[in-house]
């Protein structure tokens, strides 16, 4: 990469964030002045071994190891699943100040889903599924913070002067990483010298450690709104939970497909439904009423699996604004990662290094892209900067030794870009 001589000796001053945000608009006329743009960061992508299979990844340095840096940053991509902008996004903040951030190992991993056509030998995930933890589609069921764990064994090992690793993500990378906080499992061979911390960026909603929820969670208990019903349970045969009837379906383009309509991405591929398969038709009530939504296994996003068999009965009465993603409690038995406790996962997240990295402008319910509207999020506040603050405010309720803390970025929304490179987010990724 290219390294800048140019020394403004901006860390004599970098508690001052005046100072600092005069000095980022500096580097970068310097950087416009020499020609350097966000394209020379870029890095070949290579593969890392996890799960039996391969993750791509994006990096400064291979997983090889090496003894010249002292701090890693693991950079988790969003929904769009864009890690090579996101890492080159990371290598714009590393270069904004020459000196910051100069020993530090850039990782940024990319969670494949079906669309992105994964090889035969790669890990992929279902378009959200892998910002929950949930385990891959490719048939070795792998959690994707099974992959984290990887990368936290991978350089405790192989680079032996790294005492620091941070784990970043905005919007949907951001639930990833407040989630694994919570309930990721640091592998017994990491060198007890090494330091983790959390930085979370935006966020649609968060996996809230108590059952309290700061705004009402009227509607989230099955007793309004919730069209599932107690005989909708898991198995083989999809069931159209829509109120107009209970027909299963075998094309997605049967059902009206609104997502656009309530803000969800969307995209048929013709693996939706292979032979034998079938798919439901879903109602998505989002300060709308009666929205169809088509599902099928691949797009956990806009909906969700309602089948007929024999077990995991969708009870109406389970309040779902404290079920995992959204609480825990319904952990571990939801997720296949690791046999934590609640009472675990409340302490770490009381006890681990959390910086919630918060965009002030981020507070809109109507600007693209548009926050979770369900009753489960809004029932943490009514846009993501809200959350944020209540979820901090819910963590130092349970502990207020909790070691979580806010940094607020101002008048900027839901841009991981200028989230990173602001003088708040080098200080969250590289300095703090």
């Amino acid at each position: 990469h290219f390294s800048n001589t140019v020394d403004l000796n901006p860390l004599d001053n970098r508690s001052n964030p005046m100072i600092l945000v005069h000095h980022t608009m500096i580097m970068k006329l310097i950087r416009m002045a020499l020609g350097i743009t966000s394209l020379m960061y870029l890095c070949e992508a290579s593969r890392f071994s996890s799960g039996g299979k391969k993750v791509v990844y994006h990096r400064n340095h291979a997983l090889t190891g090496s003894p010249d840096y002292d701090r890693a940053l693991i950079v988790i991509h969003g929904y769009g699943r864009n890690a090579e902008e996101y890492y080159n996004s990371v290598i714009e903040a590393q270069n904004v100040f020459p000196g910051v951030g100069t020993d530090t190992l850039v990782l940024a991993p990319l969670f494949k889903s079906e669309e992105d056509v994964p090889q035969d030998d790669e890990l992929y995930w279902s378009t959200g599924g892998w910002s929950r933890g949930e385990d891959s589609l490719d048939g070795n069921a792998f959690s994707s913070f099974s992959v984290a764990d990887g990368l936290l064994e991978s350089i405790s090992s192989r680079f032996p002067n790294v005492t620091e690793v941070v784990f970043a993500g905005h919007g949907a990378g951001a639930q990833f990483v407040q989630r694994y906080a919570g309930i990721g499992v640091i592998p017994a061979t990491i060198r007890c010298d090494i330091r983790i911390k959390y930085v979370v960026a935006n966020p649609g909603s968060y996996m809230f450690p108590t059952s309290d929820r700061p705004r009402s969670t009227s509607g989230c208990d099955g007793s309004n709104g919730n069209l599932f019903q107690d005989e909708y349970i898991m198995g083989v045969k999809g069931v159209d939970a829509c109120p107009s009837g209970t027909s299963v379906i075998t094309d997605p383009n049967k059902c009206i497909d609104a997502a656009a309509y309530v803000g969800v991405e969307y995209k048929s591929f013709s693996s939706d439904l292979a032979e034998g398969e079938t798919g439901i038709c879903v109602v998505k009530n989002i300060d709308k009423q009666n929205i169809r939504t088509t599902m099928t296994h691949s797009h956990g996003s806009s909906a969700a699996w309602l089948c007929e068999g024999e077990n995991n009965v969708v009870s109406t009465n389970n309040p779902t604004y404290d079920q995992y993603k959204y609480g825990i409690s319904n952990l571990p038995d939801d997720l296949n990662y690791a046999s934590v406790s609640v009472a675990e996962i409340q302490n770490n997240l009381v006890h681990r290094d959390v910086v919630l990295l918060l965009g002030t402008g981020d507070n809109s319910r109507d600007t693209s892209p548009i926050p979770d509207k369900s009753c489960e999020a809004d029932a943490q506040g009514l846009h993501r900067y809200e959350r944020g603050l209540n979820y901090k405010d819910n963590v130092k309720a349970l502990d207020c030794s909790a070691r979580t803390t806010v940094i607020k970025v101002p008048d900027v929304g839901h841009y991981h870009n200028q989230m990173f490179t602001s003088p708040q987010g080098i200080m969250a990724l590289f300095i703090g």
